[in-house]
């Protein structure tokens, strides 16, 4: 997906400055933690475990240790869970070394919590007092340091140029299942959380489970159950379900995907401006240009095409909007349903409060207006080639809208917040509108 990253990779410019961090914001159970603003509420601890300030490096662990140790290696690894027999992928309480040590609500985070950060934060990599490490401000002012504090394997000690901070989260599909886990992993010149199984990065960011690395800890505040969210329907178009969010232009939003049994199902994806889900000779779903409706690659579309440099053979008709005929929101569900424009997901949002939040344990987006109507819109990710990615993690939904000034992209819904991002050929979910 162009400028959504199929990773999340940040390139970050090396500073040393003196900085000032942002003072606490309170205290759980005895250690301080900062408010990032972040869209879940989850407030970061202010140092690592084991450190006595905001620079500190703090202990090592290995994952699912409760106590640290001078070697760590397979040897003297003493974690004997999380394997084929009990399908555990995140971490007890009981091996959670934050929870252990800090108590009440303090966990690791995991690689969603860290998803967040990276997606919700800026990044900067520094030097404070003289440690180098990462700089993460949230919108609200308020910053984080992790130093880079390295990482151990054996009696031996990475360099002191990068940093690795483990996650609860163990990667589920690797070839090494149940060995190797997601960390936070960054250098002077990168920042990552996928496993380096998945992409050649130069270095891993998924690491095995008897090494020694870094903890900085999570306080989730704001845990009340949201699986009771009622979300009513206001009346039906032509057989599917509408929600009347009062909005100034009287457009209404379905209740659920295209595809989708239930508000909290993903439904199905589409590439944009085609009507049926992309495959490739073996009948898997599959989207990439080679099998795109509209051109063979970005710069041989076919239609809806605003510059001739990216129309095959300088091909250009200036369209800007879907037609009927390929919109599949209209195709499947008939009457006046539609893919959204580009200004009605901005109406969307200027009309309601949005909140990140979980219905039924399906993390999504609750939009909420005024008449106290709601609706929900999964964090289905998206699928490029054959693979799905961000499932969980963020949501990405169709407008019918092109953008003009990059025809091989369309504008979506990325979040609450409207982006022109979306690649034409990838393939993502569809929430409709009707009047």
């Amino acid at each position: 997906m162009k400028k959504i990253a199929l990773f999340l990779l940040f390139a970050i410019i090396a500073t040393i400055a003196p900085l000032t961090l942002s003072a606490q914001n309170g205290v759980h159970n005895g250690h301080r933690y900062v408010d990032l603003g972040l869209p879940s509420g989850t407030k970061w601890a202010d140092c690592n475990i084991g450190a006595t300030s905001k620079t500190g490096y703090g202990n090592y662990y290995a994952w699912g240790e409760t106590k640290t140790k001078s070697s760590f290696d397979g040897d003297n690894y003493k974690v004997k869970k999380y394997n084929e027999n009990d399908g555990k992928t995140e971490l007890d309480l009981e091996d959670d070394v934050a929870h252990t040590q800090w108590g009440g609500k303090w966990r690791i985070p995991s690689i969603k919590h860290f998803r967040e950060l990276i997606k919700f934060t800026k990044h900067k990599w520094t030097a404070i007092n003289r440690v180098k490490g990462l700089l993460f401000t949230g919108k609200n002012g308020n910053s984080i340091f992790l130093p880079a504090a390295g990482w151990k394997s054996g009696y031996e000690d990475s360099e002191r140029d990068e940093g690795s901070y483990w996650s609860s989260s163990l990667i589920e599909d690797s070839e090494e299942d149940y060995e190797v886990v997601y960390v936070l992993s960054f250098d002077s010149e990168s920042l990552d959380t996928q496993p380096y199984w998945i992409y050649d990065l130069g270095y891993p960011s998924g690491y095995y489970r008897q090494e020694g690395h870094t903890v900085r800890a999570v306080y989730e505040s704001n845990t009340s159950d949201t699986s009771t969210v009622s979300l009513k329907n206001s009346g039906t178009n032509n057989g599917h379900s509408y929600v009347d969010l009062g909005l100034p232009s009287g457009t209404k939003w379905a209740d659920c995907n295209v595809g989708a049994s239930s508000p909290t199902d993903n439904g199905d994806y589409y590439a944009w401006g085609e009507t049926s889900q992309s495959t490739n000779g073996l009948g898997w779903l599959y989207f990439d240009w080679d099998v795109y409706k509209y051109g063979e690659d970005e710069h041989e579309i076919t239609k809806y095409c605003t510059i001739s440099q990216y129309g095959k053979n300088g091909f250009k008709d200036n369209k800007i909007e879907l037609e009927f005929n390929d919109d599949v929101a209209h195709k499947l569900w008939g009457s006046s349903w539609r893919i959204p424009s580009n200004e009605q997901f901005k109406e969307l949002i200027d009309n309601t409060t949005s909140k990140l939040t979980e219905i039924n344990n399906v993390s999504g987006w609750l939009f909420t207006a005024k008449n106290g109507n709601s609706i929900f819109l999964p964090a289905a990710g998206y699928r490029n080639g054959s693979a799905g990615f961000e499932n969980g993690d963020s949501g990405y939904y169709w407008s019918r809208t092109l953008n003009s000034e990059d025809p091989s992209c369309a504008y979506i819904l990325e979040d609450a917040n409207v982006s022109n991002k979306g690649d034409r050929c990838d393939g993502i979910t569809i929430r409709p509108v009707c009047k």
